[in-house]
């Protein structure tokens, strides 16, 4: 579980106000993946959802793939 404790409220980019009352606490899970590919590189995935408790509905589901090579 994860909480803002300063939260701004509000941002301007490019001289519009643009509100934020998304809700300040909010929990996130998620699940990933690496498989190597040899000695030096590997491939992985990751997926990870977030949702609000309390306040304004937030939800973000978020997902990386990709591939590693150390040299």
């Amino acid at each position: 579980m994860l909480h803002d404790f300063f939260s701004p409220g509000h941002v301007a980019v490019g001289g519009t106000t643009l509100d934020n009352q998304l809700g300040k606490t909010w929990y996130d899970i998620g699940i990933g993946l690496t498989g190597e590919l040899g000695k030096r590189s590997e491939l992985y995935a990751n997926v990870k959802y977030e949702h609000s408790i309390g306040g304004e509905y937030r939800r973000n589901v978020f997902g990386q793939m990709g591939y590693r090579l150390s040299w």
